[in-house]
């Protein structure tokens, strides 16, 4: 698996090439660099401190923040079950609630026609913050995660569940409850 990944993730540097941002490192030391065009970033990436540099290898734990021109992400620590976790996550929304995304794009496949899928259905992370605690949000047990995240917004709160919100309506939920405390 971790093989896959890392050819995986090697084409798309190779596909796809650098971009440059801004790093801010776990000692809080900022860096303009040049890392991989990514939508997930793994244990650890490669970066140049030029357009046309060496590489180096970049461990997460060693990044608080990566920011691009079109987006924000951040190192986030959460609990899958009883391991801990962390990634390098992109910012959904901010407000009371920090919604934030990790989205691997997969590998596609064979389709039944002799034709071939070239990506299959991405996966995703969400993991939101709040009161300095991070919730991993998982579609198999949404209610039960998104509900105590939300209990004190009793009209959104309503709107979970079998006629209203569900899973994929998630970064709409966020917004609509960080909207909601506002007032």
């Amino acid at each position: 698996m971790i093989i896959l990944f890392l050819s995986i993730f090697s084409s798309a540097v190779a596909q796809y090439g650098f971009q440059q941002g801004l790093m801010i490192t776990a000692n809080r030391d900022t860096l303009i660099c040049y890392f991989p065009v990514s939508t997930s970033f793994g244990d650890e990436f490669p970066i140049k401190r030029t357009k046309d540099g060496v590489e180096e290898i970049m461990r997460i734990e060693d990044v608080k923040y990566l920011a691009t021109s079109y987006t924000v992400f951040q190192l986030v620590e959460y609990k899958e079950g009883s391991h801990n976790k962390q990634k390098l996550m992109q910012i959904l929304t901010e407000g009371t609630i920090i919604l934030n995304l990790e989205l691997i794009i997969n590998e596609g496949h064979p389709t039944g026609r002799g034709g071939y899928t070239p990506y299959g259905k991405p996966t995703t992370t969400y993991v939101a913050r709040k009161n300095n605690q991070n919730f991993l949000i998982e579609k198999k047990t949404f209610n039960e995660d998104i509900l105590p995240l939300i209990k004190d917004a009793q009209d959104l709160f309503g709107k979970i569940g079998k006629k209203g919100y569900r899973y994929d309506d998630l970064e709409s939920i966020i917004k609509e409850y960080n909207a909601s405390q506002l007032n």
